[in-house]
């Protein structure tokens, strides 16, 4: 079955702080490591939940006008779906052409090419994974990563306006997070916060560049208590130098001449550079704003920050497993006494955060927790639907005893193994196959 891989360094995700004492905690940290730094680092009588909760982000957000307009559009699914049925090895450039004919307001189901299954859900959220996924990948070139310590994406900066083929990509993603808004699902989009910014047309300001280019902040923040001399001995102009995909050295100016330039007004300097970040991303902004604006109009849409859009559309990024326990259900033989269920626990308090999304996608569809914790966990049609362990039957005389999904109910069905060995190795199997097998 293989091993736990839950000690091994992990490339992907975000940094976290503490909010005490800065300490920051990668994505492969255990969320034991994370509570008993919590309990020890703070000096107030809190839950280990509500200390994630404060750690990890806000649980309240007003985003009531949000969800009148999408409950007064979207039609119930008792009068009928749209389908798509895909190829898995083409699927986005499949669904980019597909999208157009379906009707964002109305239930939407998946099929593969090839695949016996009914889609109750679980092919329809593993779709949106896939998805973004592809349009993240390296060689679609249409993201490259931020120069800063969290794992984000930014736009590649060679795309501009001559770059007429991408913008279906974008437009695509514009509606992607329409649908993933009308229908309550979390996807797990690793945006820098630029462009959850520059959609809703909030102020891009000199603290955004630290999320964006790290060295390029602290470098312009030291020059801003520079002297005019010292600032003049640094021979900076404005213009701005970059690799592209091939290799070649790129030059572009911020104003008219700005090779020949220099720099004598920092700040100014600063003010040019912001603009052109934001012009060079205006174009792209503007097929994502029309692929969105077209279901959720921008002043629904403004009702809530940029902060607050990129927790809507992605939910919560740290799982906290107390909060997952706490919200969970049982159905047949187990309860939450029952000696599988507390080994199940036991060995999901172990994980890293890598697998916990691992095991959490393929338990629910999605790798993301709704804002408002595990509390709030809903079926596939918006009614709320808490994790659930189900028992079902040990067969002794066959070796495919298999954890199996059922997302649209957020449910796992669990053989009541008879020892804790054996069900390790079986979730073992879960990190390793977490997409594809199992779910229905």
């Amino acid at each position: 079955m293989g091993q736990n891989n839950s000690s091994k360094e992990s490339t992907i995700g975000k940094i976290y702080k503490c909010p005490n004492c800065q300490k920051t905690f990668p994505s492969e940290t255990l969320t034991k490591e994370v509570n008993q730094h919590m309990v020890s680092c703070s000096n107030i009588s809190q839950t280990k939940s509500s200390f994630l909760s404060n750690l990890f982000g806000k649980n309240s957000i007003n985003n009531s006008k949000i969800k009148d307009y999408i409950k007064k559009h979207k039609i119930d699914w008792q009068d009928g779906c749209d389908n798509i049925e895909l190829s898995r090895e083409n699927c986005l450039e499949e669904s980019v052409e597909k999208i157009e004919f379906v009707d964002l307001w109305r239930e939407l189901k998946i099929s593969f090419n090839g695949e016996i299954a009914s889609d109750a859900g679980g092919l329809y959220r593993e779709w949106f994974t896939i998805l973004i996924e592809e349009l993240e990948k390296k060689e679609k070139k249409l993201f490259e990563r931020s120069e800063c310590d969290e794992i984000n994406y930014i736009f590649n900066k060679n795309l501009n306006e001559n770059s007429v083929w991408s913008f279906k990509y974008f437009n695509f993603l514009g509606r992607l997070i329409a649908k993933s808004l009308i229908d309550n699902i979390t996807i797990n989009l690793s945006f820098n916060c630029l462009i959850y910014k520059l959609i809703l047309g909030e102020k891009i300001n000199f603290d955004d560049l630290k999320n964006i280019d790290t060295s390029l902040y602290s470098s312009l923040l030291s020059m801003k208590s520079m002297n005019p001399e010292e600032l003049d001995s640094l021979e900076i102009y404005y213009s701005i130098q970059y690799q592209n995909d091939e290799g070649q050295i790129i030059t572009e100016e911020l104003i008219p001449g700005g090779n020949n330039k220099k720099v004598t007004d920092i700040n100014d300097y600063i003010e040019k550079r912001i603009n052109h970040l934001i012009s060079k991303s205006q174009i792209l902004i503007f097929h994502i704003q029309e692929g969105l604006f077209n279901f959720i109009p921008k002043e629904i849409l403004e009702s809530v920050n940029s902060s607050e859009l990129e927790l809507l559309i992605c939910g919560q990024p740290f799982i906290d497993v107390n909060d997952w326990n706490k919200n969970s259900v049982y159905k047949g033989e187990y309860n939450k006494n029952h000696k599988l269920v507390k080994w199940f626990w036991d060995e999901i308090y172990k994980f890293s955060q890598e697998d916990l999304r691992k095991l959490l996608q393929f338990s629910t569809g999605t790798s993301r927790v709704p804002i408002n914790g595990f509390k709030n966990l809903e079926s596939n049609r918006g009614e709320i639907a808490k994790f659930c362990l189900n028992s079902v039957v040990y067969n002794e005389n066959n070796k495919n005893n298999y954890i199996r999904a059922h997302t649209c109910f957020n449910r796992l069905d669990v053989p009541n193994f008879p020892n804790k060995e054996e069900l390790h190795e079986a979730i073992i199997f879960v990190l390793k196959n977490n997409t594809g097998f199992g779910i229905d």
